[in-house]
């Protein structure tokens, strides 16, 4: 199993194709956040909810104290998804664009929060995930005062 492998079914939306190549990643490195954000994502549009759950909170942890987005791939990835969005329909679409600007700038999470909630309301979970991220970072704010 490979990374780039996973890497390249990601940006061909082939979530589910590359759920295995991420997993096997993240138990060689498991403390891997930029694959732990692939993985959410890969879960989160293959409609695994509590996967996609788990490796969101997982990533979102790990962002705080390191921010270094790979850049290319969500780039190719919200234009893959943009591409496609009338084949991803509107909830997977939006879900998909909200998590690829969340990993790349979790301190946005409020503004992520509203555009999925905007586009894909029945996303619930993802409300309640970024509400208590967005409650970290403010108690986190608060203590560096």
């Amino acid at each position: 199993m490979s990374e780039m492998l996973g890497n390249r079914y990601l940006l061909e939306l082939r979530f589910e194709e590359a759920i295995p190549h991420f997993e096997s990643r993240l138990r060689r490195e498991p403390a891997d956040r930029r694959t732990a954000q692939k993985l959410a994502l890969c879960h989160a549009l293959s409609g695994h909810r509590d996967a996609a759950v788990r490796w969101v909170r997982r990533a979102l942890e790990a962002s705080v104290e390191e921010s270094l987005p790979e850049e290319v791939i969500w780039r190719e990835l919200v234009a893959a998804i943009r591409s496609r969005a009338g084949e991803l329909g509107p909830t997977r679409s939006a879900l998909g664009l909200a998590l690829a600007r969340l990993f790349r700038d979790p301190a946005e999470a409020s503004g992520t929060l509203e555009h999925a909630m905007e586009d894909a309301p029945d996303v619930v979970w993802l409300r309640d995930v970024l509400l208590a991220f967005e409650r970290r970072l403010e108690a986190s704010d608060d203590t560096t005062l």
